[in-house]
């Protein structure tokens, strides 16, 4: 019993096993499992393109050269001016060409109004019907010059002077070089004190409005209008800059791709064109916000045009209560022009955001510009991709 208990256990009571009769077949030895190696993982194509080329430090470079370039204007922008401050500055000595070379050089019709054609000075504010006073003197065969085109021809001279860089302004040369008959909008306002003391005899329109539609109107008009919003102007500050920078402007101007005029609303001056839309809120109202504190600011600039402008020489107009009779009367024009046109209702005009004003201009005469722009830099960056390609796999083998 003891032995068949050994048998079974297949060990003896020393806890050995024991060993195999003579003759006996040997036991069956265990098998052993193969341990299968553990699957490869699977990397898709792009996994493996990233791991041979790293994308994200050029990706990284990209995107702050756009960051660089799309900020908001500043000061280092002015290099793209071809003029300086002091080639704005009133000389010492210096008398009005107005009543003689003028003349000579722009001829007008002296016979619509009695005692010669006037210089006249549009002081009002924006919003207060500058551009319907400009449409009437117009009508009148004068020569204005409101936002749209001294911002073609004397953006250099705003962003100068609004900066604080042009102590003594010389006026003349907004007005003398292209024979302007009348200047109209916030920006000659602003500068009135210089203008009267360089032509005295000058008429002044001054256009007045109820303040709570005005400051409502000006309100409407800085919400729709891009010149103010520097955070939807991005794309279009990265292009001004881009062109300034590679000098693509240069070359598609040579090849004649775009206009070469050197025009205020080229596009390596757009940053300018912004600074100067709020320098201008700053220099008259003394922030860049509508509030209550423009109603005060719109009473002291009239109090000043008033106390500034002999009675005789002003008139202020309200294009909701004056009609053409009062501006015919102002400016003493004759016969048949006074006829004609004091039966007439007023060239009421509006400046429209997205339409009619400086905004939208300035987009659309840059417009194809900027293609060209990104034309290049798309090429440009597939260049630079191709040759970082290279040179990574260059330095891998």
């Amino acid at each position: 019993m003891h032995l068949l208990s050994c048998a079974v256990e297949k060990t003896d009571a020393a806890g050995r096993a024991p060993r195999p009769e003579a003759g006996a077949p040997p036991p069956p030895s265990p098998r052993r499992r193969r341990k299968k190696p553990p699957p490869a993982p699977r990397r898709s194509a792009l996994r493996l393109r990233r791991r041979r080329t790293p994308w994200a430090p050029f990706f990284a470079g990209l995107l702050g050269v756009f960051c660089a370039l799309a900020r908001p204007p500043t000061r280092d922008d002015a290099a793209a001016l071809p003029t300086r401050p002091e080639d704005w500055e009133r000389p010492r000595e210096h008398a009005s060409a107005w009543n003689a070379s003028v003349r000579l050089r722009f001829p007008r019709d002296e016979a619509v109004f009695r005692g010669g054609t006037p210089l006249v000075f549009a002081a009002g504010l924006s919003r207060t019907g500058t551009s319907t006073i400009q449409a009437a003197l117009m009508e009148l065969n004068l020569t204005v010059d409101h936002s749209l085109e001294t911002m073609a021809h004397d953006l250099d001279f705003w962003y100068y002077y609004l900066s604080g860089q042009v102590e003594r302004p010389d006026v003349t040369k907004l007005i003398e070089p292209r024979g302007v008959d009348a200047v109209a909008d916030c920006w000659f306002a602003h500068l009135l004190p210089e203008l009267i003391r360089e032509y005295p005899d000058a008429k002044v329109i001054l256009g007045t409005r109820p303040r709570e539609p005005w400051l409502k109107s000006y309100r409407s008009y800085i919400a729709t209008s891009h010149l103010y919003h520097w955070r939807r102007q991005v794309f279009r500050l990265f292009a001004a800059r881009a062109t300034r920078h590679l000098g693509l402007g240069a070359l598609f101007r040579k090849l004649g791709w775009i206009d070469a005029s050197g025009s205020g609303y080229d596009l390596e001056k757009l940053p300018l064109l912004m600074d100067i839309w709020s320098l201008v809120d700053l220099a008259v109202y003394g922030n860049t916000s509508p509030d209550h504190l423009w109603y005060g600011a719109m009473e002291r600039h009239n109090n000043n045009v008033r106390a500034l402008v002999p009675p005789e020489n002003l008139l202020e107009f309200d294009n909701k209560r004056h009609s053409w009779v009062d501006i015919l009367d102002f400016l003493r024009v004759e016969e048949p022009h006074y006829s004609r046109l004091a039966g007439q209702p007023l060239p009421w005009l509006n400046c429209v955001p997205g339409k009619t004003c400086v905004s939208h201009i300035s987009h659309k005469i840059t417009a194809p510009h900027e293609k060209l722009v990104f034309a290049a830099c798309l090429a440009l960056t597939a260049a630079l991709a191709f040759l970082y390609r290279a040179a990574h796999a260059k330095a891998a083998a």
